[in-house]
């Protein structure tokens, strides 16, 4: 069945039922590396409206300031992309997009 015929709550629901409590939100920096940080699941309304917040400064090649209102990174998840991992019970992953 092709999940991304599901909607967010149904996907959700879904998540939910195969125990996941957890979302590894997760983007590739500039050089290939993967960064990322686990929220729980009942957050990721916000991952999508607002974003997943990342220092800014430890992500080389984006020359955000050590301080003040630009100095994080937010990446949007991408809710098509959530999907459990078989290798990590209880979380998901969902790509963020900057």
């Amino acid at each position: 069945m092709d999940t991304n015929a599901f909607s967010l709550e149904q996907r959700l629901q879904q998540l939910r039922s195969a125990g996941v409590h957890s979302v590894f939100a997760q983007f590739t920096d500039i050089l290939g590396g993967v960064r990322g940080k686990l929220v729980p699941l009942d957050h990721v309304q916000q991952l999508i409206d607002e974003g997943a917040g990342f220092s800014g400064p430890s992500i080389w090649g984006t020359g955000l300031p050590r301080t003040g209102p630009r100095s994080e990174y937010y990446g949007r998840i991408v809710p098509d992309s959530l999907q459990a991992l078989p290798w990590w019970p209880g979380v998901a992953r969902a790509v963020c997009s900057g």
